[in-house]
């Protein structure tokens, strides 16, 4: 299976990929007129998004997304389709267009987990657990859930150390039960999300 490229979120001055979702609201270019194409087996979605927070709102800073080739050549001269009075550039040889400096309101109600600081060589220490998923919440140094009602930043939750606390809970017993993880993970959020583990 390949490993989906993820949305980014600009939270503390720093960007953050975008682990789990738990709620609705969030930027879809179907809402636009826009169709994604497929562009790879890396965004089966066809389309990733930069958000970030500015003022406790939660916005769209940019996007791309899978063009058919006619939309590609359309964008390419200047013709792609203006949304909000922004056009699209294309993004080098491929057949994405990108739309850029939005600061969209995005009126997503729910929760996110994002993580950044990935820690290349976990995966020989605990590859019993590893085998099974890709790039886990766990293997990145800096995790947060932040919760938002209607795109306004309500609060959020450093869960950093919890994740180091499981990395050597992991390593101490590599061989360990996964649904330890999946229970330890439960308890550390305060919302349901998938993809985690």
């Amino acid at each position: 299976m390949t490993v989906q490229s993820r949305d980014v979120l600009l939270f503390e001055q720093r960007p953050f990929e975008l682990m789990s979702v738990q709620g609705t609201g969030l930027f879809d270019p179907r809402q636009e007129g826009l169709v994604p194409q497929w562009v790879s087996t890396g965004c089966y979605r066809g389309f990733d998004c930069v958000y970030r927070i500015d003022e406790k709102r939660l916005l769209l800073e940019a996007f791309s997304i899978g063009l058919k080739p006619l939309d590609r050549l359309k964008v390419k001269y200047g013709k792609g389709k203006v949304l909000r009075g922004q056009g699209p550039l294309l993004k080098g040889d491929s057949f994405l267009a990108v739309y850029e400096q939005l600061g969209w309101h995005v009126p997503f109600t729910g929760g996110l987990v994002v993580a950044r600081d990935f820690i290349p060589g976990l995966a020989s220490r605990a590859e019993s657990v590893v085998s099974r998923t890709l790039s886990p919440i766990w293997m990145f140094s800096v995790v947060h859930e932040l919760h938002f009602v209607e795109g306004q930043w309500t609060e959020s939750f450093d869960c950093s150390s919890a994740m180091e606390a499981l990395r050597h809970r992991i390593a101490a017993e590599p061989d360990g039960d996964e649904y330890e993880v999946h229970r330890f993970l439960a308890k550390t959020f305060r919302r349901s999300y998938r993809g985690l583990e």
